[in-house]
């Protein structure tokens, strides 16, 4: 997908500006600090942030 990015280290989710689709789950993170999987989502029927687990 071409529509977030992922920071590796901060397991931050950043929206791609002009990039937005009608898929409801906008794109699906990893984040692996401390040696743990972290899975974090942005839906896009939600204001911007993480929704979900982690």
């Amino acid at each position: 997908m071409t529509d977030f990015l992922v920071s590796s280290f901060s397991g931050e989710f950043l929206q791609a500006p002009g990039v937005l689709g009608e898929a409801n789950i906008r794109g699906l993170a990893v984040d692996t600090t401390n040696g743990l999987v972290h899975f974090h989502w942005w839906i896009s029927s939600r204001p911007p942030g993480w929704v979900g687990a982690k």
